[in-house]
């Protein structure tokens, strides 16, 4: 055999070799944004953390804990450190991985890791990505989520919008942030910090599930801002927003049906489930501030 072959066969292992390296990398990266992604968000948990109380870890988190849970997986894998990229009280995560820049936001459910550098290559600086749930409108046809990513020109900064298909409106609702690559920490925001739990946007207390296998979500819902101005806890007032964004009340068939299946994937029986928002529910009531002006708007049902 000459030493040209040997050379030759030499570097097809070589790139074989490192072909099977990058893929098995990516693997791990995907898995490690499903840990994230597949973890429920729950606002109820940052009022347990604030009481000092701790959450069972089923129940979920909310963004941050998401992310943070992306940032920890992401850790065990190379040595570049996972940044936290936020605006207000929003937080993802930004990784640089072999010369690409990769954003991760579980709770805006985009369906897989995105290369924010492909974005800010193509000519017109904008992307879009499928992301949960999908939705079927009124014909019975089915319209998938997406994320939609969009960079200034010469720009870190960019707009990030979340579309939801409603099939009240028969149309995507959008809900949008900005981010900006200029601004990233390694530090999270303390667990137990009431501008979380209590902030004016947090209209509800809920937990939102991901049925992957679906591609559909359901939330459990306290109407928390309405509650709080009446000094209520009731466990009545508790409802579910289906994938259709329909509101089913407690007590109903439909209601105890899309309870079970939440409760199910939580690894809990439905009463412990509603019990779990209720005593959140009591938390918020002895330590909230009596007096909050909540904005009319809440980015919930994602």
């Amino acid at each position: 055999m000459t030493i040209e072959k040997l050379a030759c066969e030499a570097d097809t292992e070589h790139l074989v070799s490192s072909h099977i390296h990058v893929e098995a990398v990516s693997e791990k990266i995907t898995a490690a944004y499903h840990a994230g992604l597949n973890m429920p968000y729950c606002s109820v948990t940052p009022v347990f953390q604030v009481a000092g109380r701790t959450a069972p870890k089923e129940f979920g988190d909310n963004c941050i804990g998401q992310s943070e849970r992306v940032a920890l997986e992401l850790a065990y894998i190379s040595e570049s450190e996972p940044m936290y990229i936020f605006e207000g009280r929003h937080h993802a995560v930004v990784w640089q991985d072999r010369g690409r820049t990769l954003f991760f936001d579980p709770y805006l459910l985009h369906k897989e890791p995105i290369d924010l550098m492909e974005v800010q290559r193509s000519p017109e600086k904008k992307r879009s990505f499928p992301a949960y749930p999908s939705v079927l409108d009124r014909q019975g046809q089915e319209r998938t989520g997406f994320l939609e990513i969009i960079f200034g020109k010469n720009s870190q900064r960019f707009l990030v919008n979340k579309g939801r298909f409603d099939q009240s409106r028969d149309d995507y609702n959008i809900t949008s942030f900005r981010l900006n690559l200029d601004q990233q920490t390694p530090f999270r925001t303390e667990p137990n910090d009431p501008e979380i739990a209590f902030a004016q946007e947090q209209t509800t207390l809920s937990i939102r599930v991901l049925f992957e296998e679906h591609g559909s979500t359901s939330h459990l819902v306290y109407p928390i801002a309405w509650a709080h101005s009446q000094g209520i806890v009731d466990k009545e007032l508790l409802y579910i927003k289906n994938n259709l964004g329909a509101t089913l009340r407690r007590g109903g068939e439909d209601y105890r049906f899309v309870l079970k299946a939440i409760a199910d994937t939580l690894g809990h029986s439905p009463a412990a489930v509603e019990s779990f928002v209720i005593d959140g529910v009591a938390l918020y009531e002895e330590l909230a501030p009596k007096e909050i002006q909540y904005f009319t708007t809440n980015p919930t049902n994602q």
